[in-house]
This record gives C-alpha cells, structure tokens and sequence, in this order.
C-alpha cells in the first residue's frame, strides 16, 4: 500500500517541476523582449475577468491541471487493477493456486482489507504448501470480518491439523460444519478429520522410534515426487515418480491433450542416486517406451532388478499394468507387454509388492471387501498368478487400506490407510503375522515422526532393514 502511494505522490512532484520549468522559462522570456513584457503588463492591468487578480488566475490554472493529472493517473491505475484482478482470480478458478498467489499479492498491496482477495490467498496458500502465509490471511479474515465463506474455517482446521494442533484443528472443523449444511461435498471428509485428530491427540503421546531426513532440495521439488523404489541391482539408487516441468509431452488436460492453459503435467518415471553422502540432480528415465506424454508410476522391481512393472494411465486413477526391461532404448524392442495378474487395473488397482517373485500383494476395490481399498494376495504356481485372497478384517477396513510392503522376514506388513486411527490423511501401520492363528494381527500405527498429517504412503525398507 505504502507503494502504491509513493509512486503517486513520485508523479506528483514530477509535475510539478515540469511546470515550474515552463514557468520559470515564461518568466525569462518576458524579461528578455520588451513586446512580451508589455503585454504582460496589459494582462496585468486589464484582466480578463475583473474580480479574478492575475496571479489567482495562475494559481487556478495550476490546479486545474494538478487534478487533471491525478484523474489520469488515478484511472490509469485502476485499468491494470481490473485486469490484475481478473487475471489472477481466473487462475485462481482454475487451481493453479502457485500462479494466482503472485498476482493476488500485488492485489492486495494495492488495496488491504479486501475480502474476496484475502481469502483467495489463505486458501491457496495452504493448496501451494506455503502453510504459514495461509494461516496469516485466514486467521486476518476470521478477526476482521463477520461474514465470510465458511470454507475459511475449514481450510484453518487443516492448517493447524498439519501442524499437529489438533484441537484447534477441532474447533475449526466443527466451526465449518455448523455453518454448512448436509449437501455441502466437504463435510463427510471434515467428520473424518476430527475422528483422525482425536486419534492424532493420542498417538503423539507415543515415542518416537525413527529419525526422518528430507532427501533435500536436489530430489525434492515443489511438485510431488511419491513411490520410491530401491534398486535391487545399486543399494545408492532410488526410482520414484513425479509429475515435473520437464515431464514428457509438457501440459496437458485431462484427455492428455495439449493444454497450456488449463493442462498440468503428468507423472514420469525418474531415478537419483547417493554420491558422497548427497542425493543427485534426478533424471528421467529416457526411454520412450517407458516415459510416455501419459501418466506412468513405478510400481516395483523384479526378476533380480532386470524387470520393472509399472502403470500407465490418462488420468491417474485407471489404466494398464505394464512390463518392461531397463534396456536401452536404442535396441530392436515392442510395446511393453501387460501384466498378466488378478489386478484390475482398468478399475484403479494401482499398488502392489512382489515378495521373492512368488508373492504378490496389491490393494483393490473389489465387491465382497470390507469398504474402499482393501489388501489382496496372491501365490505363484503353476506359471500364473492364482486366485486373490484378501487379507482379512483384522488389517483392512471400511476405509482405505494401500501401499504394502513386506519385510524381508516374510512376516512384518507394512501399510498405509486413511482409517480413524491415522492422524492424517493416509498413515502407515504394521502388522505381525502371527503363526498359530495363521492371520495377521490388528495393525499398529507407526506414529511420529514417519506418520504426519498430510498423506504418508509407499514405506519401504532398505535391503538392510535400516532405512526406509
């Protein structure tokens, strides 16, 4: 705002000189020529409006202009204002959140106070993961306004929810729900979360058992970078996927047509290696058999680390389960071929672990589970894949139940869910197989610091059992 007036008031005194500059110019040229000097003296003493003295008439003309120039420079300031406005809630609306951020900013250094501006900038400040600017501007609009969108509440539930305040996160929550009614899509998720929080208030109580790191800068992006898999050939190297600027076939909608407007960017397939104790700059795998302009996910490594199997998908949720080598691409080769399993990827089973190639564990939406995402097993023999086997009610639930891994003793499961005993979205649980019973025992939530708020997902030990 400070800003905003100083490059007016800069103007201003720019004007001022100029017209000084003409003034005093005027002055000098009467002094010098005798005819200027008597007409001057004419104006002087027969004014063209006999109850206006000459030197008012000067003043008035000064102002005059002094308010013509602030009118266009008002006007000129309120164009760019109308289209930076319009602009920015236009992208606003269309989620790119990152993007509007900017423009909203300058919104409001040009005018606080703003209802419709404040609020678009906590919301999408807490969607760009800039949690701390997103707090700022939802809590100024909860002290400054009476009325407002109740989604503000719900969106400063989820701001202390992820930073581990659950009740705060409660009052919030239950402060949305009061003020919405039962059509609005938001409410069963915003139920879920107070169940999640008031879990949260007791799994923190629990000790910490791991130290987690942040990979650093170089892997990590402002994109999501998830489903990380060791190589089973180089311990030092990580496959994962993520959806970056530099992702094949660059923008795109929803129809992975070309979309520079509207589009995003679609997941590939990336390694990084340990050099030195730091994580390398990653690169894409650069195969087009493997990287398409379409959505491709790595889903585990087999047959010793030669065979990778991966999903490949227009819209992330459906698609096929592919095979491939890590062959080069310059050799005589086919479309990958699909992974001949119980999987119905076409239906969005998209998650799974291969235990010494005879063991297969996915997740799966299938009719007689017990509710969402379910976990599923499936033995070798006979050269196929046989008939699925859920898991059972003691490790799924009426929610999501995604991601397994089994430990390398054959008997520690490893999973993520979004059940009411997650503190977050999706946390990851562990779960003993117990050898009498011949089932698998009640899950155990892992707890901070693997487990947060957000959506913890595709825990994997190391070889060595050390690291994850």
């Amino acid at each position: 705002m400070l800003a905003y007036f100083s490059n007016i008031f800069r103007k201003l005194i720019l004007i001022l000189l100029i017209f000084r500059k003409v003034f005093d110019k005027k002055q000098t040229e009467c002094r010098q020529s005798p005819h200027v000097i008597l007409r001057s003296i004419t104006l002087q003493t027969q004014p063209k409006n006999p109850f206006l003295p000459v030197h008012n008439m000067r003043k008035s003309h000064y102002a005059l202009l002094f308010i013509l120039q602030l009118t266009t420079v008002a006007v000129g300031v309120a164009q760019p204002s109308a289209k930076l406005r319009d602009a920015a809630f236009d992208l606003y609306n269309r989620g790119k959140y990152r993007e509007s951020l900017e423009l909203l900013t300058r919104l409001e250094e040009q005018k606080t106070g703003d209802l419709a501006v404040e609020t678009a900038i906590g919301i999408a400040a807490y969607n760009a993961n800039r949690l701390p600017q997103a707090k700022q501007y939802l809590q100024l609009v909860v002290a400054n306004f009476k009325v407002f969108d109740p989604s503000v509440f719900l969106y400063l539930g989820r701001v202390f929810h992820s930073e581990l305040k659950f009740r705060d996160a409660i009052k919030f929550y239950k402060r949305f729900l009061n003020a919405t009614d039962d059509k609005n899509p938001e409410r069963r998720r915003t139920v879920g979360d107070i169940r999640r929080c008031a879990a949260g208030l007791k799994i923190i109580q629990l000790p910490e058992l791991a130290l987690v790191e942040n990979l650093g800068e170089a892997v990590n992006s402002r994109f999501d970078e998830f489903a990380p898999v060791q190589s089973l050939t180089n311990e030092d190297r990580i496959y994962f996927s993520a959806a970056r600027e530099d992702a094949d076939g660059g923008l795109r909608n929803d129809a992975c047509l070309p979309d520079v407007k509207n589009g995003h960017y679609f997941n590939d397939i990336y390694f990084t290696e340990l050099d030195g104790g730091d994580w390398r700059i990653p690169n894409r795998i650069d195969n087009a058999l493997i990287n398409t302009p379409r959505h491709e996910q790595l889903l585990d490594i087999t047959n010793g680390g030669k065979t990778l199997i991966f999903f490949r998908s227009m819209n992330a949720l459906s698609g096929d389960i592919l095979v491939d080598t890590f062959k080069s691409e310059t050799e005589i080769r086919s479309l990958p071929p699909k992974f001949i399993s119980p999987l119905h990827a076409e239906n969005g089973d998209n998650t799974l672990f291969f235990f010494n190639d005879s063991l297969l564990i996915f997740s799966a939406r299938r009719p007689e589970g017990f509710g969402g995402l379910d976990l599923y097993f499936s033995v070798w023999r006979y050269g196929a894949w046989q008939e699925p086997k859920n898991l059972g009610s003691a490790v799924n639930s009426g929610f999501d139940e995604t991601a397994p891994f089994l430990a390398k003793d054959g008997r520690t499961l490893y999973f993520s869910s979004n059940s009411p005993n997650s503190m977050g979205g999706f946390d990851i649980f562990k779960s003993k197989y117990d050898d009498d019973s011949l089932r698998f025992m009640p899950p155990v939530n892992l707890g901070k610091p693997i487990n947060s708020a957000g959506d913890d997902m595709f825990f994997r030990l190391t070889t060595d059992g050390m690291r994850a």
